[in-house]
């Protein structure tokens, strides 16, 4: 009998592994507590400004924010978890941020460096990733917007065991 190949995991940092919305809201001095935020919506409509001011008050941070993002409880429970199973690796996108690949790479640095030594070696960067579908032994965890689901369900094209596990709360 053989052994079955290992699963790899891509997990998403935003809306994942650290708190996103909390973060952008104080960034807006938007109080989090109040916000309503609903599977599915998105920025703009949750701040009730449009998306490219968003981005501007976050690139404004030159990469703090992102380094700051504060972690979920569940953080390293989801990784351990998953890490009995497979690889884990980070996948995530800058957005409209250059600074955002320094930051999360030093966010990871921050939360990850014991467990993870060569953590530089678990990131991936890039937009879009639905160009990551299609592989049958690729488990994908992402805080991403359903438009965002659908176009990396139209590259997975029905192959199975690769998931898609949208907003992780």
């Amino acid at each position: 009998m053989t052994e079955s190949p290992k699963l790899t995991f891509l997990v998403d940092l935003d809306g994942v592994c650290c708190e996103w919305y909390r973060s952008v809201a104080k960034l807006l001095d938007v109080d989090p507590d109040t916000l309503e935020h609903k599977v599915g919506q998105e920025s703009p409509e949750l701040f009730n400004i449009p998306r490219d001011n968003i981005w501007e008050v976050i690139r404004a941070t030159k990469g703090d924010m992102w380094v700051n993002l504060e972690p979920y409880p569940w953080l390293y429970d989801l990784y351990d978890g998953l890490k009995k199973h497979g690889n884990v690796c980070f996948a995530t996108s800058p957005g409209k941020d250059p600074y955002a690949l320094t930051g999360k790479a030093l966010w990871i640095e921050k939360h990850f460096l014991s467990r993870i030594p060569n953590y530089l070696r678990k990131l991936m960067v890039g937009f879009p990733k639905e160009l990551l579908a299609g592989n049958p032994y690729l488990g994908f965890a992402s805080g991403d917007f359903p438009r965002q689901a659908k176009n990396f369900c139209r590259g997975v094209c029905g192959v199975s065991p690769c998931t898609y596990v949208t907003h992780i709360q």
